[in-house]
Protein backbone atom coordinates (compact mmCIF):
# COMPACT_ATOMS: atom_id res chain seq x y z
CA UNK A 1 0.00 0.00 0.00
CA UNK A 2 0.90 3.97 -0.64
CA UNK A 3 -0.50 6.70 0.64
CA UNK A 4 -1.03 10.00 -0.49
CA UNK A 5 -0.08 12.91 2.32
CA UNK A 6 -1.10 16.29 0.68
CA UNK A 7 -1.22 19.94 1.67
CA UNK A 8 -1.61 23.51 0.70
CA UNK A 9 2.04 24.31 1.10
CA UNK A 10 3.26 21.12 -1.45
CA UNK A 11 0.72 21.90 -4.21
CA UNK A 12 1.73 23.77 -7.35
CA UNK A 13 -1.64 25.98 -7.22
CA UNK A 14 -3.06 26.70 -3.84
CA UNK A 15 -6.51 27.74 -5.65
CA UNK A 16 -6.54 24.73 -7.63
CA UNK A 17 -5.88 22.55 -4.44
CA UNK A 18 -9.50 22.93 -2.90
CA UNK A 19 -11.29 22.45 -6.33
CA UNK A 20 -8.66 19.31 -6.92
CA UNK A 21 -9.64 17.50 -3.44
CA UNK A 22 -13.84 18.58 -4.17
CA UNK A 23 -13.45 15.70 -7.30
CA UNK A 24 -11.61 13.19 -5.20
CA UNK A 25 -13.73 10.70 -3.25
CA UNK A 26 -12.60 7.00 -1.40
CA UNK A 27 -12.08 4.67 -4.39
CA UNK A 28 -11.47 7.05 -7.06
CA UNK A 29 -8.31 5.96 -9.73
CA UNK A 30 -5.48 9.04 -9.63
CA UNK A 31 -3.18 10.43 -10.78
CA UNK A 32 -0.70 11.90 -9.06
CA UNK A 33 2.91 14.02 -10.13
CA UNK A 34 4.90 14.63 -6.52
CA UNK A 35 8.03 12.95 -4.93
CA UNK A 36 7.89 9.98 -3.22
CA UNK A 37 8.73 10.32 0.68
CA UNK A 38 8.16 8.35 3.93
CA UNK A 39 5.77 9.77 6.73
CA UNK A 40 6.58 10.23 10.23
CA UNK A 41 5.56 6.60 11.24
CA UNK A 42 7.81 5.33 8.56
CA UNK A 43 4.74 4.39 6.08
CA UNK A 44 5.60 4.96 1.78
CA UNK A 45 3.94 7.90 0.48
CA UNK A 46 3.64 10.02 -1.80
CA UNK A 47 3.95 14.25 -1.52
CA UNK A 48 1.92 15.55 -4.50
CA UNK A 49 2.84 19.09 -6.08
CA UNK A 50 -0.59 17.85 -8.42
CA UNK A 51 -3.69 15.50 -8.40
CA UNK A 52 -5.96 14.52 -10.90
CA UNK A 53 -9.07 12.36 -11.40
CA UNK A 54 -8.41 9.72 -13.99
CA UNK A 55 -11.64 7.62 -13.41
CA UNK A 56 -14.42 7.80 -10.50
CA UNK A 57 -15.38 5.33 -8.18
CA UNK A 58 -19.55 4.85 -9.76
CA UNK A 59 -20.40 2.31 -6.86
CA UNK A 60 -19.02 3.17 -3.51
CA UNK A 61 -16.73 0.49 -1.66
CA UNK A 62 -17.33 -0.91 1.64
CA UNK A 63 -15.98 1.00 4.59
CA UNK A 64 -12.32 -0.54 5.61
CA UNK A 65 -12.86 -1.37 9.09
CA UNK A 66 -16.02 -3.33 8.59
CA UNK A 67 -15.15 -5.19 5.52
CA UNK A 68 -16.94 -7.16 3.30
CA UNK A 69 -19.01 -9.47 5.45
CA UNK A 70 -21.69 -11.46 3.05
CA UNK A 71 -20.32 -14.59 1.43
CA UNK A 72 -22.19 -14.65 -1.06
CA UNK A 73 -20.78 -11.02 -2.27
CA UNK A 74 -17.38 -12.12 -1.46
CA UNK A 75 -17.53 -14.85 -3.99
CA UNK A 76 -19.71 -13.74 -6.91
CA UNK A 77 -18.02 -9.55 -6.71
CA UNK A 78 -14.26 -10.94 -5.89
CA UNK A 79 -12.79 -7.85 -7.05
CA UNK A 80 -14.46 -6.03 -4.07
CA UNK A 81 -13.08 -8.82 -1.41
CA UNK A 82 -9.78 -8.28 -3.37
CA UNK A 83 -9.68 -4.34 -2.59
CA UNK A 84 -11.42 -4.79 0.27
CA UNK A 85 -9.93 -7.37 2.94
CA UNK A 86 -6.05 -7.59 2.84
CA UNK A 87 -6.24 -11.27 4.51
CA UNK A 88 -7.55 -12.70 0.98
CA UNK A 89 -4.40 -10.93 -1.00
CA UNK A 90 -2.04 -13.33 0.55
Amino acid sequence: KIQVMSDRGGYLNTSQFESDHKKISRGDIIGIHGIPGKSRRGELSLFPSSIRLLAPCLHMLPKGWVGLKDTETRFRQRYIDLIVNPNTRR
